[in-house]
Order: structure tokens, then sequence, then C-alpha cells
């Protein structure tokens, strides 16, 4: 499913209003504390994700969370730390730590827009 670019970008926007601001990773000023060589993961696969959601309609968030990990976690080799993720269990990639949210974020933006 192909989404308007004026939807993604208030996806972007939400997300970055209610993720960003809790994150690990966030600076006092709100900005983010990533090296720009590392980018997050949340917004490097904002496209895949909205796609994984627009097309699976999960009925759980575990169904959801398998997808995540087939599409997206399966060819990102991103990891904050030694660039080799493959550890989904040691919750430290902002996708992952936030993936219910994300979610709920596109569900609610999508069946509005």
């Amino acid at each position: 499913m192909m989404i308007p670019p004026s939807a993604r970008d208030r996806i972007e926007e939400k997300l970055r209003r209610r993720i960003c601001s809790v994150c690990s990773e966030s600076q006092p000023d709100g900005s983010c504390g990533l090296p720009a060589q590392y980018p997050c993961t949340l917004f490097r696969h904002l496209d895949r994700v909205i796609n994984l959601v627009t097309s699976a309609k999960a009925e759980s968030m575990e169904a959801y969370t398998r997808r995540l990990r087939e599409v997206v976690c399966s060819n990102c080799r991103l990891d904050l730390l030694s660039g080799d993720c493959g550890r989904p269990q040691d919750r430290i990639c902002p996708l992952d730590i936030y993936f219910p949210q994300v979610v709920d974020i596109v569900e609610k933006e999508l069946a509005v827009g």
C-alpha cells in the first residue's frame, strides 16, 4: 500500500513527539544523542515499518513483532555498539523498544488519513 507523503510526515512528527521525548538517547535540549553514523533505527526503517503495519493487519502485537523480525530486523545490521544487531533480546534498539507505540501511531494515523 502506497501512503501519501503527508501521512508519512504526520507519522514521523507524532513519533518524534511521543517517542523521542522519552527515549534514553534523548538529550536535555530534546535532540537525539545518537552519533550521525548510527541513525536511529526507528526512522531509518520507518517506511518498511509503515508498510509492515499496513500490509500485515495483525491480530496481535506478537504477530506484528514476528513480522518486524522477518521484514526489518533480518535486514538490519546496525547495532548502536557493534554494528551487528541480531540480539533483539538485549532491547537496545529504539525501534524494538518502542515498537508497540509505533504500531499504535501508524494504525491511528492511517485510519484517519
